[in-house]
Parts: structure tokens; sequence; C-alpha cells
């Protein structure tokens, strides 16, 4: 091994990474959730990823803020869930989720600083949507009430909703990367259409409204670039293809579209009030703050705020959630997550990185994600949230290496 020139070896191990990761995604998101699993195996890829990223840099570990933060959250939370908790074994099994989520994040974070993207990840990502879209419209659990469709219990309508809308952005972050053409942009399209459908079978508002902000957003933004390369020829067949495309979706999906488009419309009427779910999440919020106000220094542990709770559920706001059950110290040392990435985000814009308004979009989305659904329990939310920092340091990697 050691006579081999290092220019071989290192682009070698990149692309094995590169694969490593992209499984790692595909196998965690998509193919566990559809009954594709074997026990352990996502820990073989995840150390499997390290080793890589270790041997790359040779031998070394590094470090920022994210990752350091992250790590003394654990620890911390680790300790005073052990102490607080009603049931351990449940805390503990959220703490496994964090370490497996930081150490993964060390290896996005890593490869982002030396290759200057997240590629690697986008494609993953983009690649488990279509494989979800295709399996919940064919397999799909329909709830009976609603006609909303899940995968299951886990993948639940709004956990894929938001999925799928994260989907959009990476869409959008690889036709960013992608050198403008009539194929790409076509590519783009039809994958945001894909999972714009599979966002309507889930019925979820928050993705809804996400994908919608992401693609108008990005529209704004960058739209007009992308049709200047085009030649009038291959714009005319943009255009009469984007009329066809319509004009089949009305023909023959025009049930199915008018359905779930009343039951967005239905639902989105009661966003704020007590009508629908938001008026159920609200009393959840007042609920765990009133739990945090009875444990305030470390809270009642992790996952352990749903033996405290009305309806014996999660607050579903992860702002609330790590304070019932994490309490001051908790929530600070989560607070301190949040300030790195946003601080470090703009920062980035003022920079005028290439990517500055991408990341500034999945920022804004998730903060807003945040406040139905729990950060700390969610894979592909921690993901996103390592995507970030990932990011980040690409725009920082280019002026010094901030791990040193």
């Amino acid at each position: 091994m050691d006579n081999l020139p290092k220019p071989f070896i290192a682009p070698s191990l990149e692309w094995i990474l590169k694969i490593v990761v992209g499984l790692y995604i595909l196998y965690r998101t998509c193919l566990v959730e559809i009954g594709i699993s074997v026990t352990g195996l996502n820990y073989v890829i995840w150390g499997a990823s390290l080793i890589l990223t270790i041997l790359l840099d040779g031998g070394e570990l590094f470090s920022n803020r994210y990752v350091l933060g992250s790590l003394v959250l654990i620890g911390v939370t680790t300790v005073t869930s052990f102490v607080t908790a009603k049931d351990t074994g449940i805390s503990m099994q959220i703490t496994l989720r964090l370490v497996e989520s930081v150490v993964f994040g060390y290896v996005v974070i890593r490869m982002a600083a030396r290759e200057g993207d997240v590629k690697a990840v986008a494609w993953a990502w983009v690649t488990s949507a279509v494989i979800l879209v295709a399996y919940a419209a064919l397999r799909g659990t329909e709830l009976r009430s609603t006609g909303r469709v899940s995968v299951n219990e886990t993948l639940n309508v709004n956990t894929l909703g938001v999925f799928l809308m994260f989907a959009v952005w990476f869409a959008a972050y690889l036709f960013s990367h992608a050198k403008p053409s009539f194929l790409s942009l076509a590519m783009l399209a039809g994958s945001a259409a894909v999972f714009a459908y599979g966002i309507l079978l889930t019925g979820s508002r928050k993705a809804l409204l996400g994908a919608a902000v992401i693609i108008f957003l990005w529209a704004v933004f960058h739209l007009r670039k992308a049709l200047s390369v085009l030649s009038p020829e291959q714009k005319g067949v943009l255009i009469i293809g984007t009329i066809a495309a319509v004009a089949l979706f009305v023909w023959y999906g025009l049930p199915f579209f008018r359905s779930a488009a009343e039951t967005l419309i239905y639902r989105m009427q009661f966003l704020f009030t007590e009508g629908g779910n938001a008026g159920g999440r609200n009393d959840l919020i007042v609920d765990s703050l009133k739990v945090f106000r009875k444990h305030p220094v470390f809270g009642v542990g992790w996952n352990n705020y749903r033996f405290y709770s009305f309806n014996g559920k999660y607050s579903h706001c992860t702002y609330t959630e790590i304070l019932a059950c994490c309490g001051v110290v908790g929530g600070v040392l989560g607070l301190y997550l949040w300030i790195v990435n946003i601080k470090d985000s703009f920062r980035m814009a003022e920079n005028g990185a290439k990517d500055k308004r991408l990341t500034l979009f999945l920022l804004a989305v998730v903060f807003y994600i945040c406040w139905g659904q729990i950060l700390w329990y969610n894979v592909n939310l921690l993901l996103i949230m390592n995507v970030i920092a990932a990011m980040i340091l690409c725009t920082q990697s280019a002026e010094r290496d901030s791990f040193s």
C-alpha cells in the first residue's frame, strides 16, 4: 500500500467514501422504512464511513464548534437523563441516535471540507425520495379518516412529507452545482413534480408550504439564469412538455388531485386554530412548558415527557421538548447548536458564498419544521442539521481549515 502513489490512493478512497455515505443515507432513510433491513447494518456502514474519513485525514481527528457542541450536548443530557428519567431505556435510545448522528455528521462535514460540496448526500437523498414516493403510491398505508398516505408508523404522513420537501431542496442544490442545460433543467422539473406528488399523497401542510417556498425562491433567484442558456427550440420543447405534462395530470389524475387538494385545503383552514391538529399541538406545547417549570434544571429525561403529558405523546415541538426533557441545561446546549449554524450561515452570506441563499433557505425551513417535529428524535432532521454545518464548512475551508 505504501508503494502506491498518494494521488491514486486518496481519490480512490474518496469515491469509496462517497458510495458508503450514499448507502448509509439510502439504507437509513429509505430501505429500513420499507422493510429491507439487517440488524446492525446501519452501524457497520456508519463505522466504515468513519474509518475511511480518518484514513483520508491521515489518521487525524478534527473538530469544529458544531461537532464539539453536539458531543457536549450528548454527554451532559445522557447523564442527566440517566438520573431523572422514569424510563432510562428509551432515553438511551435517543442517546444512541444522537451519537450515530454526530459521528456521521462528522463524516459529512469532513467530506464537505475536502470536496467543497455535499453532492453525495444530495444524490442519495433524492434517490431515497424517488423510491419512497413510488412505494407510498403503490403500497402505502392510507389513513381511513383523511385519505392521507404514509409508509409506516415511523415514516408517517408528516415525516414522509417533510422528507420529500427536503428532497425538493436537494434537487435544487444539485441543479445549482450542475452545468445549466436543457437536460438538467428538465430533470429538476421532473424530480420536483414527483416529490410534489408525494407531498400531496401525505397531505402534510408544513411540507407543502416549505416546498412551495423553496420552489418560489429558487425560481426568483435562479430560473432566469437557467433559461438563459436554452436555445429558442429548447425553450419551445420545455413549454410544450410542461403543457403536455399538465394535460396528462389533469386527464388521468384529476380525481386524485381534486381529492388531495380538498384534503389540504380543509386542513389549511385549521392551521392556526383549535379546529385541527394545531389546537392539540398548542396544548402539548403549553403542557410541556408546565413540565419544564416543575423540572427546570435537568428536565425529566430524553423522550420521557410522554409520561407527564396529558395524552402520552411527545410535545411536537423541538424547542419545548428539550426544555421539558433536559431542562435549562440541555436547552442552553441545544440553543448553542442553533446559534452556531445561524451565525455561520449569515457570515457565509456576507462573504458571498455560492450556496448562501440555498443554505439560508434550508436553515429557515428547518427552523420552521422544528415547531411541529422533534429534531432530536428524527434521523432525517438530524441529517439536515449536519448538512447545514457541512455547507458552511464548504465556504470556510476555501479560506482556511477551520477544523485545526
